[in-house]
């Protein structure tokens, strides 16, 4: 994140970086990774790249709480039946709230999500699935500040998910909260 935070710093003023995680766990029933926490402390919602949003929700009351378990929902009703892996075999995957469901955590304006594979107890060490609207892919061991770095310093995994960031548009290369707009 340190280094994430020195290459791209974060918009001044931003909105949705103080999150009632407690609220916001209590309703999911389930605790946030702190990788993710940190950088939403960091970062807020911001829009990155014109490309990819962080997901998740910043209630003020349970109500809210209640809502955003709902946007879970919604999201996840486009994976029943529609995981593969990337040989295009069919994949049965439990989706939240079932014990160790996929959860959203990220979102891509062209199509694809990323969720976390809620299976470990200990959430730092969750995978990240990203459905390409069809096939899976899976990435062991990194946090979305991984990501965001990795399309940087052009990760070859990375590259293969979203492309190389020299091929992107140098205004494109940005961050910006979407919020304050």
């Amino acid at each position: 994140l340190k280094k994430l935070v020195k290459l791209m710093p974060p918009p001044k003023s931003l909105q949705h970086t103080g999150v009632n995680w407690s609220l916001l766990e209590e309703h999911i029933g389930l605790r946030y990774p702190e990788s993710f926490k940190e950088f939403v402390a960091v970062y807020g919602s911001c829009h990155w790249f014109d490309k990819l949003l962080p997901f998740y929700g910043h209630p003020k009351s349970p109500r809210e709480a209640k809502a955003f378990v709902k946007d879970v929902a919604k999201k996840l009703k486009w994976l029943r039946g529609n995981t593969y892996d990337e040989r295009f075999n069919k994949l049965d995957l439990p989706l939240y709230p079932a014990p160790g469901g996929l959860f959203p955590f990220m979102a891509d304006i062209d199509g694809p999500e990323y969720f976390w594979q809620t299976e470990d107890r200990n959430p730092d060490r969750w995978p990240v699935y990203c459905w390409m609207r069809g096939p899976i892919t899976v990435l062991e061991g990194v946090s979305i500040a991984d990501m965001l770095l990795g399309f940087l310093e052009r990760d070859p995994v990375i590259v293969r998910l979203w492309g190389d960031v020299r091929n992107f548009s140098s205004d494109r290369i940005r961050i910006e909260d979407v919020c304050s707009e």
